[in-house]
């Protein structure tokens, strides 16, 4: 009856021990037989594909089918050696730009002087380019005026030879009116410095 004991328990010693050594896990012993499916963390979801991907192990998800690791896993691939380019002994540079002064503009305005007064008027010319709209404007409205345009030129002043004749004698209302009050004094001139803060 001891020898029975014995190899009673050899045997079930040597079964836990294959049991020990076997690397599946009751949760691929059950889903061994079913359709293989292997899910994989990304970005947005999980992916699924029918296969492993073993460049993928550290995302999987889930699997059902054989465990991953009983695929053989493909070759690492070789990647050439990083190289350095090869040394030039020359470089390209555009040439400096050269700074030219702009061409002068037409404008269509041209400026006259008067010989006698300092004074000089812009006017423009007959014939003068205009934009569509602003042509379409200036025959419904007319053609705009400068708020800001030029102070025509003062008149000439009489000659000395000829002096003016002024009638200074104040004469009387009719009696019904107050008699004329004179003029206050002027105020002092107070000067106006002009310019810019």
């Amino acid at each position: 009856m001891l020898k029975r004991f014995f190899g009673l328990a050899v045997t079930l010693s040597a079964a836990a021990l294959l049991g020990a050594c076997s690397d599946m896990s009751r949760y691929e012993q059950q889903v061994e037989d079913l359709e293989p499916v292997y899910c994989y963390k990304s970005i947005g979801s999980v992916q699924c594909y029918k296969q492993p991907k073993h460049s993928d192990s550290r995302r999987l998800v889930n699997f059902y089918g054989p465990a991953p690791r009983t695929y053989d896993k493909p070759d690492t691939p070789d990647y050439a050696a990083p190289k350095a380019p090869k040394m030039i002994d020359y470089w390209v540079k555009d040439p400096e730009p050269v700074p030219q002064a702009a061409p002068p503009r037409d404008t269509g305005v041209k400026a006259e002087a008067a010989s006698a007064t300092p004074l000089t008027t812009l006017t423009a010319t007959e014939n003068e380019d205009v934009p569509f709209m602003d042509g379409l404007m200036r025959s419904i409205f007319g053609k705009p005026e400068l708020a800001n345009k030029p102070l025509a030129a003062a008149p000439a002043p009489a000659p000395a030879s000829a002096p003016l004749a002024v009638d200074l004698v104040v004469k009387p209302l009719a009696s019904a009116s107050p008699p004329l009050q004179p003029a206050p004094a002027a105020q002092p001139l107070i000067p106006v410095q002009t310019g810019t803060l």
